[in-house]
């Protein structure tokens, strides 16, 4: 019942981790001033995590050429 994945199944799966992971994550960096191509690393799981943390700890480029334009931002660290 349940036998190895055939190439339609495979292509399936690519088309959803196309859509649903890295599509949203290619949003998210380009965003924030990184690579648009960073969210490729996304479907690697355990470089995935590490991916996460660096873009939620990391000095965003985006926020580094307002402060160099001199635009303050009003972000609260915890």
């Amino acid at each position: 019942m349940f036998g190895t994945l055939g190439i339609s199944e495979l292509l399936i799966l690519l088309l959803f981790s196309l859509v649903f992971v890295v599509f949203p994550f290619w949003k998210i960096f380009y965003k924030a001033g990184f690579p648009g191509w960073y969210s490729v690393v996304m479907l690697l799981y355990p470089i995935a995590i590490i991916a996460i943390f660096y873009l939620a700890f990391k000095k965003w480029p985006l926020h580094k050429a307002l402060e160099d334009a001199g635009i303050e931002l009003n972000i609260k660290k915890r």
